[in-house]
């Protein structure tokens, strides 16, 4: 979700990197899903894209009655 909204925003993954503070190589990893953002790094990322955290991870939902 953060490489489309990176897109959207017309960002190369360096420009949102020197925009927030992470190596470039940081952006690929999460966009990648190699590794999964911490709130405070997706908190800095949502401001800047200018979107919300929520809008940033893909969010599955499981029915608890269906365990």
């Amino acid at each position: 979700m953060l490489r489309e909204r990176r897109l959207e925003r017309g960002l190369t993954q360096q420009q949102l990197a020197d925009r927030v503070l992470l190596s470039k190589s940081q952006i690929s990893d999460y966009e990648n899903k190699r590794y999964i953002m911490k709130v405070p790094v997706a908190k800095v990322i949502a401001d800047t894209l200018g979107c919300r955290i929520e809008d940033l991870y893909e969010w599955h939902y499981r029915n608890p009655e269906e365990s």
